[in-house]
């Protein structure tokens, strides 16, 4: 299910939803860095090799069900 959330498109909602007058663009570019960053760093491992996922979110991690929300909303 996360892992079919594309993360560009996940980043620019959060980008578009930015925009709201009631966000500071510090806070804004704080939170598409924290974004982008945990976004990226799908690795895992699978029969003692290391794989990074391009695309989509990681399962298991805390913030995959926040961003797939948005996604779909």
């Amino acid at each position: 299910m996360y892992s079919n959330a594309p993360s560009k498109e996940v980043i620019n909602i959060l980008e578009f939803l930015g925009t709201h007058p009631n966000l500071d663009l510090a806070t804004m570019n704080e939170l598409v860095t924290i974004t982008n960053t945990t976004v990226k760093q799908n690795c895992f491992t699978f029969l003692n090799n290391w794989y990074t996922k391009n695309d989509g979110q990681a399962m298991g991690v805390p913030t995959s069900p926040i961003l797939y929300e948005m996604y779909l909303q």
